[in-house]
């Protein structure tokens, strides 16, 4: 959005929202699927890409990172698709690397969440877990789904593409069907991301659940 006729940020510290989505996820979600599953409240393995620990059979720890659709834009209004955060500017203009090239995350998978039904206040905001009514989750490899992306990209360098694309102000570039580069100049990040339709998600996709009154249901 633009303010005095400066470009400003449009991200915003949502911890709350960010709290209640987890608390609905954990209790309907992770719990019911893993009971070794934890909810990460250390500071230093959130930094690391880390909202879920889950311990697997031979005591292996596995780290998931919750990405959800949950801005009031998307709230009651998902899209069948889901951004993969490459690169954006910070204040300095100087590169920022996005979650999904970022070497040093710790992260196993990913799992997005699309809320078609949820109860919302005059902010469009979902105050308490007990308001969300339907959600789809897909916990997906973050390895598997990195690998695909750089076999079609081949010999192609995704930081040269960012460069090309804002150098040259491009907005959409197509990679293949169901995945393009999506450049937004007009925003103070200038941020590149790729942009991935939900089936192609879903074959690198470890569980896909529709969540209804609590009930899962699988995918």
């Amino acid at each position: 959005m633009r303010n005095n006729n400066k470009l400003v940020s449009n991200r915003k510290n949502d911890t709350k929202q960010e709290k209640v989505l987890n608390d609905y996820l954990f209790k309907n979600y992770f719990k019911p699927l893993n009971p070794t599953s934890q909810l990460v409240f250390d500071k230093d393995l959130q930094i690391a890409g880390v909202d879920v620990e889950i311990t697997t059979k031979n005591g292996e720890k596995k780290y998931i990172d919750i990405k959800a659709q949950s801005s009031k834009k998307y709230v009651n209004n998902p899209k069948p698709t889901y951004i993969l955060e490459l690169s954006s500017l910070n204040r300095h203009g100087d590169d920022f690397v996005g979650w999904f090239l970022n070497e040093e995350l710790i992260t196993d998978y990913y799992t997005f969440v699309w809320i078609p039904k949820a109860k919302v206040n005059e902010k469009l905001e979902i105050v308490s877990p007990d308001d969300i009514e339907e959600v789809e989750v897909m916990t997906v490899n973050k390895s598997t789904l990195k690998k695909y992306i750089l076999s079609i990209l081949g010999d192609r360098n995704i930081q040269d593409i960012v460069a090309q694309m804002r150098k040259n102000e491009l907005t959409k570039l197509p990679l293949t069907n169901g995945i393009h580069f999506s450049h937004t100049p007009t925003l103070f990040e200038k941020p590149v991301n790729l942009v991935v339709k939900k089936h192609i998600l879903k074959k690198f996709a470890i569980n896909h659940y529709y969540i209804k009154q609590g009930k899962l249901i699988k995918i």
